[in-house]
């Protein structure tokens, strides 16, 4: 190489660059030559080497549309619950879902679209969280419907939509089975009467804790049952139905107060009397 010095006069090169290798000097001055830069790393694959989240299935208990209906919580209102599964075949964890509801099996715009940053694998429909605000705001009675989801894993990559999953809503609204009672805070051996919040249905009260009793003409089957309680603590729930549909409500507890003593009303002339004989009874004894 340039500016190198020639090697000794009768210098035998030893050992050669053979064995040296490239970017060597032997032991005569003689430069072994420079190496081949060593070839560029292969580009990482896409994602960086991360695979995405499986396609979203639906799990077996809730095949097939994937949807679950809680119709009794709310007045006049069934709320589909949708279910699906989360599989990555790189085991990352799932980092958010989107959502998608429409009643158009392409999904075209406008439709529900809800994007969640929380790994989870169900969500109760609340058609006031749609993200573009275009959609509807009641799920119209004996319609069908489509959703899918996607998910995403923490480290960023999407998968791919699950199917589309039909769905149907109910023919009609359920029977609420909410109710309510006066007095709030009864005594025992009080008459409590009870009022449901809808009226014209099917009606199954039942006493689950403490001991009462059904009066003035009514049954468990009565609108608007009159009820005496005869211990503390009680417990309280109503079934309504109409047709096929029937909702259950809560157990309602029912605090009944101890009756309050009875008095009996005495006049002071009589009592005075009375007082009078026993001071003469305890005079007649001392003597």
């Amino acid at each position: 190489p340039e500016g190198q010095e020639p090697p000794p006069p009768g210098c035998t090169p030893s050992p050669s660059c053979a064995i040296l290798g490239c970017g060597q000097t032997d032991n005569c001055g003689t430069y072994c030559g420079d190496c081949a830069p060593p070839p560029p790393p292969p580009p990482p694959p896409p994602g960086g080497g991360n695979s995405p989240p499986s396609k979203p299935g639906i799990p077996d208990e809730y095949k097939p549309s994937g949807a679950t209906w809680d119709n009794c919580i709310f007045a006049g209102k069934s709320i589909p619950t949708f279910h699906w599964t989360y599989s990555d075949p790189n085991n990352d964890l799932q980092a958010a879902y989107e959502i998608e509801v429409d009643d158009n099996a392409a999904f075209a715009a406008p439709k529900f679209n809800h994007l969640v940053n929380v790994a989870a694998t169900s969500y109760a429909l609340d058609l006031s969280q749609d993200d573009n605000g275009d959609w509807l705001t009641a799920l119209d009675w004996q319609t069908s419907y489509h959703w899918r989801v996607r998910v995403k894993d923490i480290p960023g990559a999407w998968s791919e939509w699950s199917s589309n999953n039909q769905f149907q809503t109910p023919n009609q609204a359920y029977p609420y089975s909410g109710f309510s009672w006066a007095p709030q805070t009864p005594n025992q051996g009080e008459v409590v009467v009870f009022t449901p919040d809808n009226s014209g249905y099917t009606y199954l009260w039942t006493i689950t804790l403490g001991s009462a009793t059904f009066t003035d003409n009514t049954t468990n089957a009565s609108q608007n049952p009159h009820i005496i309680f005869n211990s503390r603590t009680n417990k309280v729930k109503l079934q309504v139905t109409q047709g096929s549909y029937s909702c259950t409500s809560q157990e309602y507890t029912i605090s009944a107060n101890l009756p309050l003593p009875g008095y009996r009303e005495v006049s002071p002339f009589i009592w005075l009397k009375n007082f009078l004989l026993q001071l003469a009874s305890g005079t007649k004894s001392l003597f």
